[in-house]
């Protein structure tokens, strides 16, 4: 015969110095009010003639518990002090060293950077109060697109040499490795050198690498249980009635990391770019669908793109020059998609020299990184997803750079049955593991989807 179900009623001291009083129902522990508008004998009263009633019918009894009367002596508990009193808290739970440096590990590196303060010049303290489900929501996007740019800066970083990876300027200057504002304040952040010194010693030596690729979503839910704990210690201190900020955001699993391009959005990216190059004129010298097509289906790196001169381009391929390795130095194969962009390109540029750069500025000269992504990509993207929000192909990737065409390539050769060396040969890399490892997805089952490549790759030695 099943126990009856019970409750009890839990009274504790405030940091004030007043009386509270909490209720348990099997696990759960929730607070009805303080002393002098709750006493024990109404506390018992409640639980026995309310809430337990409803609990053995299985419903959401804690929301029958009044709502507190607002007291303007309710204190003002900020998300720092919360967060501090936890941690201190937490510490006294264990003597062991790991187990207290693991429950303050979410809460320094991840927690207090992101919801201690309402702004990022740190002009005011946030207070718990502030905390609501839309921020936590925001925390946990802004973890996983963390996520996918320390996985794609970790791409990049096998790629440099090694003389850039022992000297943090000169990785931040190379053009091979291509890496952006945001990729440089991760590489600061979780970059480290010779597997052991922060890149913030002054005494580091040896290679740069990763000591982290981010968090995934299993970690981002430790992250979620840890400020659930902080905001209930702090309602239990202070005699608050904040509601659990985390409740229902749990994630139910990982996602795949590396972002690369669905032929459905390459094709929307090239339709965009089309439309963009349609106006004559002042913008003649872009070529942005020559660009989507070239870096989407040939994988060229960001640099090889900007060093392109028409001489380059040969019945063979376009043959690459700017490389600082042996391997890249290579000819890739251009497809007839591909060809017919950077025909009507060449077109509109008026036919130029074999010395003038496929994809100039607006002075003739050679592109550069940053050019490229502001000014070939940034506005074919915004108008690819402006188009692709009005279909069911699903959107862009969370994060889209020159190196996601590189990834996209390099699956579309996997998927066409391309052999390993011939492909590692084409994306220019030293070892084929970094090929398919890395870079090459799974083959998609929507047969729509691959009759796409196989038209775009036509005549094309696979």
């Amino acid at each position: 015969m099943a126990r009856p179900l019970t409750g009890r009623i839990q009274s504790r001291v405030l940091s004030d110095g007043s009386l509270a009083y909490d209720v348990k129902i099997r696990n759960d522990l929730y607070t009805l009010g303080r002393a002098p508008e709750w006493t024990e004998k109404r506390a018992q009263k409640f639980l026995a003639a309310t809430l337990l009633p409803a609990a053995k019918l299985h419903q959401d009894w804690w929301e029958l518990i009044p709502q507190r009367r607002v007291q303007d002596e309710a204190p003002e508990v900020t998300v720092w002090q919360a967060c501090d009193e936890w941690v201190a808290w937490r510490k006294t739970r264990s003597q062991n060293a790991g187990t207290r440096n693991a429950a303050e590990s979410p809460v320094v590196k991840h927690l207090l950077p992101f919801f201690a303060h309402t702004d990022p010049g740190r002009s005011r303290d946030r207070l718990l109060a502030e905390v609501d489900e839309d921020l936590v929501q925001a925390f946990i996007e802004r973890k996983r697109e963390e996520r996918v740019v320390l996985t794609d800066l970790a791409d990049k970083l096998s790629e440099a040499t090694d003389e850039e990876l022992r000297d943090f300027d000169r990785l931040a200057a190379s053009d091979t490795a291509d890496l952006d504002d945001r990729e440089l304040e991760l590489l600061r952040r979780y970059g480290q050198q010779g597997g052991r010194y922060r890149l913030s010693d002054p005494e580091g030596s040896g290679r740069i690498s990763l000591s982290s690729r981010g968090l995934k979503d299993s970690e981002i839910n430790r992250c979620l249980g840890t400020l659930s704990s902080i905001v209930g210690r702090a309602n239990r201190k202070h005699g608050l009635y904040l509601p659990d900020p985390t409740t229902d955001l749990r994630l139910n699993g990982d996602h795949p990391e590396r972002n690369w391009l669905w032929p459905d959005h390459l094709q929307a990216l090239a339709t965009a770019a089309r439309q963009l190059d349609e106006p004559t004129g002042r913008y003649d010298h872009n070529g942005r669908e020559a660009a989507m097509w070239v870096l989407g289906l040939c994988g060229p790196r960001v640099s090889e793109l900007c060093a392109f001169t028409w001489g380059d381009l040969t019945d063979e391929g376009l043959v690459v020059r700017a490389s600082k390795t042996d391997a890249g130095r290579r000819t890739v194969q251009v497809p007839s998609v591909a060809r017919e962009a950077l025909a009507a390109h060449r077109s509109r540029l008026g036919h130029p020299s074999r010395d003038t750069p496929i994809w100039p500025t607006a002075d003739g000269g050679h592109r550069d990184r940053h050019n490229v992504r502001s000014r070939l990509l940034a506005p074919v993207v915004a108008a690819a997803a402006e188009a692709l929000a009005a279909g069911d192909a699903g959107p862009l990737p969370l994060r889209l750079t020159p190196h996601t065409f590189r990834r996209t390539a390099c699956t579309y050769f996997y998927w066409l049955g391309r052999d390993e060396r011939t492909t590692m040969h084409e994306i220019g890399h030293k070892s084929s593991r970094l090929t398919l490892e890395v870079y090459a997805q799974a083959r998609p089952r929507d047969q729509r989807q691959r009759a796409m490549l196989a038209r775009w790759f036509e005549g094309v030695e696979l």
